[in-house]
Formats: structure tokens, C-alpha cells, sequence
């Protein structure tokens, strides 16, 4: 959707809208005008939220300035692991280093700018994969700062 269309939707609904996931099977941070997006559901009284596998996010592009400017309320990172091995299963070719590295960059650029949104929490769907990594990923959800979210696998 551009963003012309995603304006006349937002200023027909506003009224009755509350929140608004800008996130469904695919990484939102893809679309080239997410953060003006976001910004203009804010500026509405509209509860914003993403959910990223932050492989977008573009921290010499000034994403996390960006993002944290926007006025999104809430930021959900699908990492399912707390190791490479175990995030690889989920996120193949994909390092968990940098992705935890963009996380702490957005947390300190949150901190830096005196903001506390967005939310940021960090997601495990438990599964035999990777269950065993609980522990060390709630440990490394609160050292980056982030609140872990463990959910089930659905069928």
C-alpha cells in the first residue's frame, strides 16, 4: 500500500481506531515509507506496533533515529534462539550477532534521544529446537535492556 493510500485509510478510521500492526507476514521495515507510516498513525492517537526480524534495519542509514522519532509504541524481534546455531534454524544465512548488535544500537540510540518507546521485546516461539536456550535468552533479553516474550508453536 503507498503511503497516499495508507493516509486517506488512516484519516477515514482514526476516529475509531485504537492500534494498528503494520506488520503481517513480512518484515515491515521493507517498505520504503514505514517510518513516515508509523509517524502519521502516532500524530493520529494511534497505538503503534512492528514486529521485525530487523534484517532491514539499516543502522548506517540512521534507521534506529528514525525509528525511535517515528513514535512507534512497540517493536517486536523474532530471534528464537539465544545462539548462531539455534537462530540459524529460524533465520538461515543470517547472523544473530548482528541482529542482536542492531538491537543494542536501537536501545542506546532510545536512551540517547530521552525516549522510552519504542518497546522493545525480543520473541521465542518454544520449540524442541530450541527450548533449551530459554534461560540464556530471557539473559540476553534483559542485558540488551528488552522484555522476552516466550509463546508456544501453533499448529
Amino acid at each position: 500500500m503507498g503511503f497516499d493510500e495508507y493516509r486517506t485509510l488512516i484519516d477515514q478510521m482514526k476516529r475509531y481506531l485504537v492500534a494498528v500492526d503494520l506488520s503481517m507476514w513480512g518484515d515491515p521495515l521493507i517498505v520504503p515509507q514505514i517510518y513516515d507510516m508509523i509517524r502519521y498513525a502516532h500524530r493520529a492517537r494511534i497505538w503503534t506496533y512492528i514486529s521485525s526480524n530487523l534484517h532491514a534495519f539499516d543502522v548506517d542509514a540512521n534507521d534506529a533515529e528514525r525509528l525511535v522519532a517515528s513514535g512507534l509504541n512497540e517493536l517486536t524481534c523474532s530471534l528464537h534462539g539465544a545462539t548462531q546455531a539455534t537462530f540459524q534454524r529460524y533465520q538461515p544465512g543470517k547472523s544473530l550477532a548482528q541482529v542482536v548488535a542492531k538491537v543494542r544500537h536501537l536501545v542506546d540510540v532510545r536512551r540517547h534521544m530521552g525516549s522510552t518507546t519504542p518497546r522493545i521485546r525480543l520473541n521465542f516461539v518454544v520449540t524442541r529446537c530450541n527450548e533449551h536456550e530459554r534461560r540464556e535468552f530471557a539473559a540476553l533479553a534483559e542485558e540488551l535492556g528488552c522484555e522476552p516474550v516466550f509463546s508456544a508453536a501453533s499448529m
